[in-house]
């Protein structure tokens, strides 16, 4: 894992981050004993036992992981965090918070792996046309909706 992405993690908890090259699958079972949360890439393979062996890791299925991509994305383009602060500080400027819609807009999604597919996926359903570039397969780039 990168130090960015570890600062990432670290940002505004007390969390702790054990990074690891491609664990055998003993040291992946111990070093899930305490995990809250597991981010692997693809030579890291998790099967039915690594969750058992997990009891605090909560389990996000790669349909959920894309739809809360496609839904941060929107909150971005649409300024919701920004609207959400001012609402709490009692502002009621409707003009600062226009925002941005889809239309218009061309998504990125670089990487085709299964997140990536099914991000892409749903960006193409809402009417969008969606360019991607999948570094695994030759940094070719493909209009894929």
């Amino acid at each position: 894992m990168s130090s960015w992405g570890k600062r990432f993690l670290h940002y505004g908890r007390a969390a702790r981050c054990a990074a690891r090259r491609a664990p055998d699958r003993a040291a992946l079972l111990d070093a899930v004993r305490d995990a809250a949360a597991l981010i692997v890439r693809s030579a890291t393979r998790v099967d039915a036992e690594v969750p058992t062996r997990a009891p605090r890791l909560r389990i996000s299925h790669t349909v959920g992981v894309a739809e809360l991509t496609v839904g941060l994305v929107s909150a971005c383009l649409r300024g919701v965090c920004s609207a959400a602060q001012l609402v709490r500080a009692g502002e009621r400027n409707r003009s600062a918070v226009t925002g941005n819609e889809f239309a218009g807009h061309t998504p990125g999604v670089l990487g085709l792996g299964r997140v990536g597919r099914q991000v892409a996926w749903r960006c193409g359903v809402c009417e969008r046309t969606v360019v991607t570039l999948a570094p695994a397969r030759r940094m070719r780039r493909e209009v894929v909706w």
